[in-house]
């Protein structure tokens, strides 16, 4: 059992490490563009699952979209901000052949995530996505930080505060950024296929700056041919915008999907 003293000093600590300023505020929603397979569910709290559908959105923290492992199924969102403005950030769950838990705004569990923020400072978690290994994979410690952070901090602040086996990653500069994150059991791999990102862990709690064509591997770095993996058919794809957009997206917010699709693909082309 944890002892109430503990809890008393984790909440201390954890006072004491906020930072003034460090606070982004978070998307209103994310909204489903588009479903490619079979039983990718909704969730809410404790609540019983129920289909995604195209067009639905995710509004607060207890909403979470779920796609199984099966290597095939998969969901693109994106990011609305405030007065239904597009907040920057493209993200794609799956496919993986473990599943992959997307609960807003800033976090995922397990399975496979690729996702691009726009070019400048208008982007949806820049303050940081929290990837983390699929639940039954936490130890009793864990759960008890994360229920901590709930209760004292903002979704948004708690994204920026990594726990044990969990990392984050933010954005750096102002460049356009293409990220791939694949989760095998608690074994976190994660390449930067463009721009360059900040990425923090227990063991790196200050961050690390991983630019384009490296990858990082339980603390390893390695370096990678971006050009190859981007111009794969999958990587092609999910820079379509065709990809999207659909019927349920609004004009406004379809254009700037658009050039933020525009302005990473001219940068592909310019650097090749």
């Amino acid at each position: 059992m944890f002892k109430l003293g503990t809890i008393s000093q984790f909440f201390s600590l954890l006072y004491l490490g906020l930072m003034p300023g460090a606070i982004a505020a978070p998307p209103d929603a994310s909204q489903i563009v588009s479903l490619t397979g079979d039983r990718l569910m909704m969730q809410q709290g404790s609540h019983r699952q129920q289909a995604a559908q195209v067009g639905d959105r995710l509004e607060n923290h207890s909403q979470s979209l779920i796609v199984p492992g099966n290597n095939h199924s998969f969901a693109r969102l994106v990011l609305v901000g405030d007065r239904q403005t597009y907040d920057g950030l493209l993200l794609q769950t799956g496919p993986a052949p473990q599943q992959t838990q997307y609960r807003f705004p800033c976090v995922v569990e397990g399975g496979t995530i690729t996702l691009s923020w726009q070019k400048g400072q208008q982007r949806g978690c820049a303050e940081g996505l929290r990837i983390r290994p699929n639940p039954e994979g936490r130890s009793p410690t864990q759960h008890l930080k994360i229920f901590a952070y709930q209760m004292v901090l903002s979704p948004a602040a708690a994204s920026a505060i990594p726990t044990d086996s969990e990392l984050v990653i933010q954005p750096s500069g102002e460049t356009p950024i293409c990220v791939r994150v694949t989760t095998q059991d608690k074994r976190q791999i994660v390449e930067v296929l463009w721009g360059e990102i900040i990425l923090s862990s227990a063991n790196h709690p200050q961050g690390l700056k991983i630019r384009k064509g490296t990858q990082y591997d339980q603390g390893e770095l390695q370096f990678f041919d971006p050009d190859t993996r981007l111009a794969t058919p999958v990587m092609q794809a999910f820079f379509s915008a065709a990809a999207w957009s659909n019927a349920a997206t609004s004009t406004p917010l379809s254009g700037e999907i658009q050039n933020h699709i525009d302005v990473i693909r001219t940068a592909f082309a310019t650097a090749q």
